[in-house]
């Protein structure tokens, strides 16, 4: 669903502001550091693990979780002026068993889901880095998260965090306001449960509700697992880049499915 806002559009602004300065000064000391952000995959976890634990990962934001926080804000605050997207779903009911639960992350989650993101980044190919994040990082990506009004997901067993998923913007355009690109982790001792499953099937549900049209994971070519996890949820094979990136001193591709989804009621100019 889509609002159109004038002084909420301006306060959304101003409550951000402070949060951006953080983020330059932290992608500063990013960048000095020589560590670019790219993040392709998707950590689920619903298939046999396996050594450099590629059949691990689904999908992911385009743009990486660094680069992302300013181009979900610019683009939803700044570049679209006036517009600003309602995704505030914390009404929605999220599936729940005896055991286990989806429930909406918090800030006390954040050591756990940095567990699991660098775990990814240090044994994976689901993220295209090198180095891991730090707490510092995670905290102002959540905030960045909050800001723009997108989901982060976890899954949560006896106490503990399991997994998360989240989605963001696609590219920093308005024009590209409708499609988004997912991310989803599962941590080690957690694979093969069917977490990966339940928490892309909530994202996706989620996204249904906030109006979005198109959804997008972009998975390493390599990952059967993961493409197969993308196809029974409904997703189609959009094109493969040939030697998209590198980790581990070899050359990925870079594999894009796309679901289609109902879409705003009324298109916004």
């Amino acid at each position: 669903m889509l609002v159109v806002v004038g002084l909420a559009g301006l306060f959304l602004a101003f409550a951000a502001k402070k949060v951006w300065a953080q983020l330059a000064e932290e992608d500063q000391r990013s960048d000095h550091h020589g560590q670019k952000s790219h993040a392709f995959g998707v950590l689920l976890g619903d298939t046999e693990q396996k050594q450099d634990v590629r059949d691990e990962h689904i999908g992911s934001e385009r743009y990486g979780d660094e680069q992302d926080r300013f181009h979900v804000i610019k683009t939803h605050i700044l570049v679209t002026s006036t517009i600003v997207v309602d995704r505030n779903l914390l009404s929605v009911p999220l599936e729940k068993d005896e055991c286990n639960m989806i429930r909406y992350a918090e800030e006390k989650d954040l050591p756990a889901i940095l567990e699991i993101y660098n775990d990814a980044i240090l044994t994976t190919t689901a993220l295209w880095i090198d180095e891991p994040f730090t707490l510092e990082n995670r905290l102002a990506w959540f905030a960045e998260k909050s800001v723009a009004g997108y989901p982060i997901l976890v899954d949560e067993a006896d106490g503990s965090v399991t997994g998360f998923a989240t989605y963001g913007s696609f590219r920093p355009y308005p024009g590209y306001k409708y499609t988004i690109e997912h991310s989803v982790y599962v941590g080690r001792s957690h694979r093969g449960r069917g977490i990966g499953n339940r928490l892309l099937t909530e994202l996706i549900r989620h996204a249904e509700a906030a109006g979005f049209k198109m959804m997008i994971g972009a998975i390493d070519a390599a990952n059967e697992g993961s493409i197969a996890l993308h196809r029974k949820l409904g997703f189609t094979h959009a094109g493969t880049v040939k030697h998209a990136g590198t980790k581990f001193g070899r050359w990925l591709d870079l594999a894009l499915y796309q679901l289609e989804l109902a879409g705003p009621q009324e298109l916004l100019p």
